[in-house]
């Protein structure tokens, strides 16, 4: 019998996973949103419900898109779920922007010697 081919979502999930392990369930790349600016940037306080905060999941396809090395270490970056502080106590202690970065490289990287 022929096995599906894993979607591209479902590989990144993988991948997530693998490199940020958490004791809760399994970490979605595009239910988790990142906010990334300068210090020199000015950010605007806005309702959430308004603006449409970058996933994990966008950040990989960005990464591979432009062929650039992921920079958000040199950002002032959080990650969150988007519902509230109180929820995001569940992401990895590991998840900072310098350890993503990797992580987003490495994705990438290997899909292009893939």
């Amino acid at each position: 019998m022929l096995r599906q081919r894993p979607s591209f979502l479902s590989f990144v999930n993988h991948s997530f996973n693998a490199a940020f392990t958490s004791s809760e369930k399994p970490l979605q790349s595009n239910r988790i949103f990142i906010t990334s600016h300068t210090q020199d940037e000015v950010v605007i306080p806005a309702d959430v419900s308004v603006v449409l905060l970058p996933s994990v999941l966008d950040a990989v396809v960005r990464r591979i898109v432009d062929k650039q090395p992921a920079s958000f270490a040199s950002r002032l970056t959080t990650f969150s779920f988007g519902r509230g502080e109180e929820d995001d106590k569940d992401l990895p202690a590991s998840l900072t922007p310098a350890a993503f970065d990797t992580f987003v490289d490495n994705v990438a990287v290997s899909l292009e010697t893939a």
